[in-house]
């Protein structure tokens, strides 16, 4: 029986001025490592990285995915901003990003999509919720469209990504977005956390969730909260990825 590992990111204290300070990032990570940790809904391994610059952050991402074994699971989560750059390339942000030096100061989606490529596991599971923008100074023309195409980017075989929308959010006006301005609790990750919380998202009552019921449960709650959000997923893994649906209880 293989392992199952968690890695948990999340950001929301930014030093670079023009990145919004975000709110819902840490109760997000908390929320869905008290859940992954439960040995009785996920039985998880956690690791839970708050507010750490993108060195720490890398390092973490490649022992995630270094010296697996075949039958392990892993499951990288993200939250916090995401960054398109004017050549269409997507960086995620850190505390120590800088929207000027994203290639030295932020994690390049490359970066993470070869460090899942070199992992044995045939069960990995991304998933990104992020609110989008472009990197590039207002007025600029960026040469790559509005969507962000997070899917393509991280194709794979043994490969299972959701991300909680793909398109850009908002955009930077002059250079900055508006101080002190809290971005609201994120729809996608509380709602991930319940359905596996009570078993809500255990759709055909067998007891387990597959990814399959737990992205058709987000998606249909998302969507009917903020109808403008569209959640999207993709895999190509062998076998079904499952959680237990409830807490079992011993006889």
């Amino acid at each position: 029986m293989g392992r199952r590992l968690a890695l948990l990111i999340a950001t929301y204290d930014y030093q670079d001025p023009g990145l919004r300070q975000l709110t819902a990032p840490a109760h997000d990570a908390e929320g869905l490592a008290a859940v992954l940790e439960d040995p009785g809904i996920a039985g998880f391994e956690v690791t839970t990285l708050i507010n750490e610059p993108h060195y720490r952050v890398g390092e973490a991402i490649a022992d995630l995915y270094r010296d697996r074994r075949r039958d392990d699971l892993t499951l990288l989560y993200f939250t916090g901003h995401g960054l398109k750059d004017e050549e269409g390339r997507l960086y995620l942000a850190t505390t120590n990003t800088r929207r000027g030096s994203l290639l030295f100061s932020s994690l390049p989606a490359e970066q993470i999509d070869q460090a899942m490529s070199g992992s044995m596991s045939r069960q990995k599971v991304l998933i990104l919720d992020c609110c989008y923008s472009g990197a590039f100074p207002a007025g600029r023309i960026a040469k790559a469209d509005a969507d962000i195409h997070t899917l393509e980017r991280f194709q794979g075989r043994g490969r299972t990504v959701l991300t909680a929308s793909d398109a850009m959010q908002y955009s930077f006006e002059g250079g900055d977005l508006p101080r002190g301005e809290a971005a609201p609790q994120s729809v996608f990750t509380r709602h991930l956390v319940a359905g596996l919380r009570d078993g809500s998202a255990d759709l055909d009552g067998d007891g387990d969730i597959t990814i399959d019921e737990l992205y058709s449960f987000v998606y249909d709650r998302v969507v009917d909260e903020m109808p403008q959000q569209r959640p999207k997923k993709q895999e190509n893994v062998e076998g079904r990825t499952r959680r237990r649906a409830r807490p079992s209880i011993p006889p």
